[in-house]
């Protein structure tokens, strides 16, 4: 239904039609804007804003970004086990990316096996985990965590591991990137390798999150 009724429409026109022309203009722009969050009966849809506050408090917007998954079997060679790309200027300073994944992973070797994790962003690379994968002679699910935070053009990475099958002697839980063009789309890796390949030794991951929150 138009906002301005037909017989004020026909009020208006009277004393001068560019007057009904511009209310025109301003009811189809009203209609127009109107219809992108609201359904046809008048409900709220989907709210497109570019910061949100709610009881005076800023609420962080975020963003998911679809992953690519490969399978790291009895391989030492680093493969690239999840990775993701982010648009240029979308990583604003002070916001964070957090990446978790649950894999099956398996060590049914008869000893501990050391591998190493490394993020690498547009080319820029940085190992964050050397640890030893204690023997679980059966295939369980094991979860990885990322987070990465945008400080200047450096990049702060770290990882977290929630299982009971690691012995890590002196692990490296975090690294820092530097010299990031974030203006550039890139594309973002981790990935992975076992110091020693063996057919029953691998991290299967089978689902992975990827969300970029805002800090604003």
């Amino acid at each position: 239904m138009p906002l301005l009724s037909n017989r004020f429409r026909e009020q208006v026109s009277g004393v001068s039609g560019f007057i009904t022309e511009a209310f025109d203009g301003i009811s189809a722009s009203f209609e127009s804007l109107w219809g992108r969050e609201h359904n046809p009966d008048g409900r709220h849809g989907d709210i497109n804003v570019d910061s949100l506050r709610i009881g005076g408090r800023a609420v962080p917007l975020t963003t998911a970004y679809t992953a690519t998954l490969a399978n790291v079997v009895n391989t030492s060679v680093a493969t690239t086990m999840v990775s993701f790309y982010v648009p240029g200027e979308a990583m604003l300073n002070g916001d964070r990316i957090d990446v978790t994944t649950f894999a099956k992973v398996l060590n049914n070797t008869g000893a501990a096996r050391s591998f190493d994790m490394n993020v690498i962003w547009g080319g820029q690379s940085v190992e964050v985990l050397n640890v030893l994968l204690n023997v679980v002679g059966t295939e369980h699910i094991e979860e990885f965590s990322w987070n990465m935070i945008r400080d200047g053009i450096t990049l702060y990475v770290g990882v977290t591991l929630q299982s009971e099958g690691y012995a890590g002697t002196q692990p490296d839980y975090s690294g820092i990137v530097t010299g990031i063009n974030f203006a550039a789309t890139s594309l973002v890796e981790i990935q992975m390798n076992f110091v020693t390949a063996d057919a029953n030794l691998y991290v299967k991951p089978q689902v992975t999150k990827v969300i970029h929150v805002s800090s604003t």
